[in-house]
């Protein structure tokens, strides 16, 4: 009788993957459709996966099963609005990063990246990395606010610089024995925090674009790594744009702790927080309560999933 084995997924290469089982690595083809795989999805398998496989008679590794899914960070798949891209499953907590500069720093993708954690089961830890161009940042007042701002929200936070070691044990203690998946733009250092933590860790560095002022990929594929002080990593490419996954739009506020305190006290049941009369959000944002960066990410939200919605819609032409 061919015994069966349960693995995990460890990286995947176009249409094959490895999979890691008792000690030992396994190549498998992915079929097109595996028992358990979700049919929403772009593709039936990501790094994190659970997986029942065995090893047929002609010594070839079948994928039988995808056991369901405790975790997950999620994204709308690019080109394909009805499909929803899986970038890594069964981890427990995400790893925001985000730079004082080199690239700009963007407050907006760590919200959307709170949002992916809440929706997909995730500890969020936000990361604010490159602390040594404090000195090069425009307005180093701002990046400052907003830490505080995040801190006073109950967000888990962190400061961090590869140059300086600043952070570093901090941040040693946060992945030590949990599993982790690192997302963040192009250039913010998600890979040399790594290396710094473990240089045996086979990872590709870059630098910034000189003339563009943005991040260039070094990371080109999801990788599922064991690192030397216990624990796991997933170092992920570098995302521009985070494509929210099922979220309508009733839900957004739900997403932001200060806002939902605010909205029982909306005239409006239901109320969007966007162009209703008497609305307790607005009041505050004007008043200066509540951080208008914050309530420009739930625009921007917002407007995305509009756009989104509008998107998926069939257009009808007159013959």
């Amino acid at each position: 009788m061919i015994k069966k084995q349960r693995g995990v997924i460890t990286r995947i290469d176009g249409k094959r993957c490895r999979i890691h089982s008792q000690g030992e690595n396994h190549r498998a083809y992915i079929k097109y459709k595996i028992k358990g795989a979700d049919p929403n999805s772009s593709k039936p398998l990501c790094v994190g996966d659970e997986v029942v496989f065995q090893r047929d008679k002609s010594d070839e590794i079948k994928i039988e099963e995808v056991l369901p899914r405790k975790s997950k960070l999620s994204r709308r798949a690019i080109g394909g609005a009805s499909k929803e891209q899986v970038v890594v499953s069964n981890v427990e907590q995400l790893l925001i990063v985000t730079s004082v500069g080199m690239p700009a720093f963007h407050p907006a993708i760590i919200d959307r990246f709170l949002v992916a954690s809440f929706q997909g089961n995730l500890d969020p830890i936000i990361c604010i990395n490159k602390t040594d161009l404090f000195g090069e940042e425009p307005n180093p007042e701002l990046v400052t606010e907003v830490i505080e701002i995040y801190r006073n929200l109950k967000y888990s936070i962190i400061l961090t610089s590869t140059v300086e070691k600043e952070g570093l044990e901090e941040l040693e203690s946060l992945l030590q024995g949990r599993s982790t998946v690192v997302a963040g733009h192009s250039g913010v250092g998600k890979s040399s925090l790594l290396l710094s933590l473990d240089p045996n860790l086979k990872l590709v560095t870059k630098e910034v674009g000189k003339k563009t002022k943005r991040g260039r990929h070094a990371t080109t594929s999801v990788n599922l790594l064991p690192l030397k002080q216990g624990g796991y990593v997933v170092d992920t490419p570098g995302i521009r744009e985070l494509s929210l996954w099922e979220t309508e739009e009733r839900e957004v506020s739900l997403y932001f702790p200060e806002m939902l305190a605010l909205s029982s006290q909306c005239k409006y049941r239901g109320c969007t927080h966007i162009h209703e009369p008497k609305c307790e959000v607005k009041r505050a944002v004007e008043a200066g309560e509540l951080p208008l960066f914050r309530y420009e990410s739930y625009l921007h939200i917002m407007e995305s999933l509009q756009m989104e919605t509008m998107a998926s819609r069939p257009i009808y032409r007159d013959s």
